[in-house]
Parts: structure tokens; sequence; C-alpha cells
């Protein structure tokens, strides 16, 4: 999609961090970039509002489906960005995929953001899927009956090296009677995920990978400058030499980190620093 790095920098869906200060990731790690997106909803602020609905139904499984649909339907006739991407990934499935799959499923929580309007869209059932495995047809909020060796489209946000799907979703499906067929995420980030759904016997599909190209796309665009993009093309090259090149560069950061107030950057850099220790 031409306007997709567009989207994911005014969104926020894509953030890129000051040259000389990355983000710390939940991991201890650092990075350059960091990725939610499901901000590509709406913004920050939409997409957190979409998770708190989820999140105040998780009592509540005959109805989160119906509740999460009409969110995203309301959000989708709104126009915009979400709506632009929607119809983009309706018209990539048509293109790339075509219609020879029975149902479109989406993982908690994220997926659903996509899943359940490309469904609605392309008049499909959705098969939403929960942590615990269980899955239910959105048009009742029931479980689902045995699909029968039915095939299924599974929409998700990102794949990394797609943990969800072999701990999760492709079991589901498979314990429910049916095969995952096909997966088609919106960002890939090349760390392996594409090849290990394939190994799990689905064809994966992305929308765009997370690469140099667009990158250099929001370097020329002007979302980044030239520092930025220094950075993540050096990390995104090798990410383990960029951490330990960054931090023999700028030891001050990691000191500064470990000494924090916030106790969860400080543990953070623990992380980080044990880690440093055995990848000399």
């Amino acid at each position: 999609m031409r306007n997709l790095t567009s989207w994911l920098f005014e969104t926020g869906a894509v953030a890129a961090a000051p040259y000389d200060k990355p983000f710390f990731y939940t991991s201890g790690q650092i990075g350059p970039y960091y990725i939610n997106t499901h901000y590509l909803y709406g913004g920050e602020q939409a997409a957190n509002e979409l998770l708190a609905l989820i999140d105040g139904m998780a009592g509540d499984r005959d109805n989160v489906a119906a509740a999460v649909t009409a969110a995203t339907v309301k959000q989708y006739e709104a126009g915009g960005v979400y709506k632009q991407l929607i119809d983009g990934m309706c018209e990539y499935i048509n293109q790339n995929i075509g219609s020879d799959f029975d149902y479109i499923s989406g993982g908690e929580r994220r997926d659903w953001f996509f899943s359940l309007i490309i469904a609605r869209q392309l008049g499909k059932e959705h098969l939403t899927i929960f942590k615990d495995l269980e899955v239910r047809a959105a048009s009742t909020g029931k479980k689902n009956a045995p699909l029968n060796g039915a095939s299924v489209l599974h929409i998700s946000d990102i794949i990394t090296t797609a943990s969800s799907y072999t701990r999760a979703w492709i079991p589901a499906i498979a314990a429910a009677g049916g095969r995952m067929a096909y997966s088609l995420s919106v960002l890939d980030r090349g760390q392996g995920g594409g090849a290990a759904i394939e190994d799990g016997g689905a064809r994966s599909y992305s929308v765009a990978p997370i690469d140099k190209v667009l990158f250099d796309r929001a370097l020329s665009d002007g979302y980044i400058d030239a520092g930025q993009h220094r950075m993540i093309v050096s990390y995104t090259e090798n990410p383990d030499g960029y951490v330990r090149d960054f931090i023999a560069d700028n030891p001050d950061f990691l000191q500064n980190a470990l000494n924090s107030a916030d106790q969860k950057t400080a543990g953070r850099a623990r992380l980080l620093n044990d880690w440093l220790q055995t990848h000399r």
C-alpha cells in the first residue's frame, strides 16, 4: 500500500527513538524503534479505548466479538486511515489469496482490531480465538461446532517469530477440527515468523515488511532524520551487534538506566546488563 509508511508514522504505530536514546523493550533489549500496529485503528487513544472495551468484557465471551465488531464498524465508517487500511487489506486478500477459505480467524486481542471487520467486509464467519485456545463463532458468540476440515485465513496485527501461532492459533484451529490454510499480517518484522507459519502448514502473507525500504521511505518523507535512519539500519542489519556497539559507545546510557528511579527502566536495564555479560 503506497500510503502505509505515512499511516504508520502519523498514527504513531511506528515510533523512532532519538538517535542517542534508544527504547528499552520489555525483554531488556534496546532498539531504535517501537511498533504498536493497533494504533492504525486511529491513533493511541482510539486503540487504547478498544483495548479497554475488550478487557472490560473479559468475562463475557458470548458478546465480546459482537461488541468489538460494532466498535470497528463505527471506526471504519468514520473514514480515515483505518478505513483505507481495511479496504486495502481486503483488496490484498482478493488479489493474492482469493476466496478459497471458509473462515477468518483472529487471536486475542490485537488481531481483533483487523480480523473481525475484514470478516464482515468479505462475508465470512469469524472465529474468535482466546488465549486459552477456546474458539467461538463471532456470529453467535458460542463455542464453534466442529469445523470438519474447513480452511481458515488468520489475520494478525504483526508477526515476529510467530510464537503465538505455533503455541496457540494453529493448534486451536486444529483442535476445533479445521486447518489454518493462510495467514495475513499487517506487518512482518522479518524475524522468521513467516517461515514458522509455513512450517505449521499455512501460507504466510504480509501487507508490508519492517525493513530498510520502509525506513528509507520514512527518511525521504521526513518522518525520521539521518541519525535515526543510521541507527535503524544498523539495528536491522545486526540487532545484537547494534546493542553491543551502542553500549560501548554510550556507557552512561546503561549506567543512568540502572540508577533510574523508575523501577521499570531499572529492571529492564538489569536484564540488559545481564545479557551483555554473556554476549561479549
